[in-house]
């Protein structure tokens, strides 16, 4: 799961919260991460954004429990290697990619481990 909370100053604070899985990237993170940036790019009452780690964590990359070892693995590839016609990037790529567009600072809060797409997130 990922969330947002906005504090005071126009600081929106995401939150990457699968702790017991050291925040790794299971289908419903990545789309959070995703929907976060688009939400927050629209939102004129942002002013600064820190993606963060709930727990001991920043993320430990790709679950590949949750996306390769199930029955949906072939779906779960195709939405996130596939592009949807007139974007920019993948699902895999949205995760850094669509912070691009928010208009203000983005800064990865990392502590813990920070490995393949958690870094992806990190780098923006």
């Amino acid at each position: 799961a990922v969330t947002i909370e906005k504090r005071d100053g126009g600081v929106a604070v995401v939150t990457l919260d699968r702790p017991t899985k050291l925040n790794a990237l299971d289908m419903a993170t990545f789309r959070g991460v995703r929907d976060a940036a688009v939400t927050l790019r629209d939102d004129a009452d942002v002013r600064a954004v820190v993606i963060r780690g709930a727990g001991r964590a920043f993320s430990a990359g790709l679950d590949l429990k949750s996306v390769v070892g199930t029955t949906d693995a072939k779906k779960n590839f195709e939405e996130l290697l596939g592009r949807p016609e007139g974007e920019a990037a993948n699902l895999a790529q949205a995760v850094s990619h669509a912070w691009r567009g928010v208009p203000c600072p983005v800064v990865a809060a990392v502590h813990g481990v920070c490995f393949g797409g958690g870094f992806q997130i990190a780098l923006g």
